[in-house]
Order: C-alpha cells, then structure tokens, then sequence
C-alpha cells in the first residue's frame, strides 16, 4: 500500500506541473493577443482625421476585444479548475 502512494504522488506532480504549463501557454497566447489588439488600436488611431474618428474606430473596436476577454477568462477559469483539480486527493 505505501508503494502505491510514493508511485502516486510524483504522478500527482507531474500532472499538477503540466496543468499549470498549460496555464503558462494560455497567458503568454493572451498577452501577445493583447500586444496584437494594441498595435491594431495604434495604428487605426494613426489613421484617424479628427477626434470623431478616432472615438469611432476605437468603438467600433471594443465588442471584438471584449469577446476576446471574455474567452480568455473562461478558458483561463477552465484551466486553473483543472489545475485545482490535479492538487488535490482522490
């Protein structure tokens, strides 16, 4: 029996570590999403005639980005609730 724990805790770690790569993987896909969302902003508010413009563009741009935030949250809760998961006993 005691042979069984000693086996089962270096695969709850294992599992636990890949869980939070995992978790790594999607935030760093977020940030560059992020750097990518901002670049786009920059360069629309470079092309932009007047104040007006400007705001409109940039509105026209918030629905995309707040669907995005909200898919990187979910898939975000998704994955620390895995990673949870993996930490505790059976």
């Amino acid at each position: 029996m005691e042979t069984q724990v000693v086996h089962a805790k270096p695969r709850v770690l294992e599992r636990a570590a890949v869980s939070l790569a995992m978790i790594a993987v999607h935030e760093w896909g977020a940030l560059g999403a992020h750097y990518a969302e901002l670049r786009e902003r920059v360069a629309i508010a470079r092309r932009a005639r007047g104040a007006g413009e400007l705001l409109r563009d940039q509105m026209d741009l918030f629905p995309e980005t707040q669907a995005r935030l909200r898919q990187d949250q979910h898939v975000r809760r998704e994955l620390i609730r895995r990673w949870l998961k993996t930490l505790t006993p059976n």
